[in-house]
Formats: C-alpha cells, structure tokens, sequence
C-alpha cells in the first residue's frame, strides 16, 4: 500500500503540486459535469431532439481537441502555465454562469457557443496542467508525480457528478446547478491568475 500511494504522497508533501492538484479535482469536475449532463440538459431545458443535442456535444470535443492544442501553444509562447490554467478556470467558471440566463429564448446558436466555450475550457486545460506538473516535479519523479496529481482528478471526475445530482435534485435548475459548481472553478482561476507571473521568460520551461 505505502508504494501504491507513494506517488499521491509525493504531491501532499508538496505545497505547489498539492496546489495544482486540489485545482485539477475542481477542474476534473467541472469537465464530468459537461460530458456526463450537457445532453440531457439539453433535451430537458430546451426540448432538443436526442440527435441535435448530440451533434452540440460533439461540437464541444471537436473544439476541446483543437483548444487543447491552442491552450498548449498559448502557454509556451505567451503565458506561463499557471497563468494559462488560471485563464481556463475563469473561463469554464463563467461559461457555467452563462447557464442561468438559459431559456426557451435561446436561439440554436447560443447553444453551440455555450457547450463549444465549456468544452474548450473545462476538457481543455489537461495538457497545460499535466505540463506544469512535470515542471514542478522533482526531475527523477515526473512520472510520480503526474500518476498522483492524476488521483485527485480522477478524485473530482467520481465525486462531481452524484453533488450535481443531488444539487439538481435541490434546486430543479440545471442554470442554477451548473453556476454553483463553477464558483470553486472561478475562484480556483482567480487564485493561479492573481499569483502567477502572466508574461512568459525565456528563463521559464
């Protein structure tokens, strides 16, 4: 047992590993929340057919693969990864919030933009995460300590979504469930932003 947990032990000992981490729980909740209940958001609010609100999911990962890639390029060459991580957690926050304004109102094409914003945030900050850690690590403990901090994702992706049910189940509003857990999002992005260095030195790899 010691050995099996030697990676999550590495990054408890760690104050900034621990750090990113406990974001990426918030973060890796944050994108269960979208693949596990944007279609039957979908359906429920706005009474979209089980075909269309399928092709709004797959507009969410094709853009969460091509953001992936963006957020990647953006970080080696404009921002230092926190910065960047803290970008991407205002971002899925505020994207969450969008969702109170929902309605029948909304036209098909806000909806795209809803679900294609929260994709490219919420399933696109792993790369840039997994990045950062492996710069933090210990340079013979990489592996270690990306297996850990990947514990406390994955920590986030079982725990979300029986809140969000219960939450859902609370409120009856999928706007007001999906603000609430964009909050710890928001002020986890508001966090790594306020006390990252934002322009990128040539000094920093």
């Amino acid at each position: 047992m010691r050995s099996a947990f030697a990676p999550v032990m590495l990054v408890v000992r760690d104050r900034r590993l621990l750090e990113l981490s406990l974001v990426s729980f918030v973060y890796g909740g944050m994108q269960i929340t979208l693949l596990a209940y944007l279609v039957t958001f979908l359906v429920e609010s706005f009474s979209l057919s089980l075909v269309l609100a399928g092709m709004i999911m797959a507009a969410s990962q094709i853009t969460s693969v091509a953001a992936r890639i963006a957020w990647g390029v953006f970080a080696d060459r404009l921002a230092t990864r926190r910065a960047t991580l803290g970008l991407l957690g205002i971002g899925m926050g505020v994207t969450a919030f969008t969702a109170l304004a929902a309605g029948p109102h909304w036209p098909l094409w806000a909806l795209f933009a809803f679900a294609m914003a929260y994709g490219a945030t919420a399933v696109g900050w792993n790369g840039v995460f997994l990045a950062e850690i492996a710069r933090l690590a210990p340079r013979d403990r990489v592996s270690d300590a990306t297996g850990g901090s990947a514990f406390f994702t994955f920590l986030g992706v079982v725990v979300t979504p029986p809140l969000f049910h219960l939450v859902l189940n609370m409120t009856s509003s999928y706007g007001v469930t999906y603000a609430v857990f964009g909050l710890p999002a928001l002020a986890a992005g508001l966090r790594l932003l306020a006390t990252a260095k934002i322009a990128r030195d040539a000094a920093y790899s």
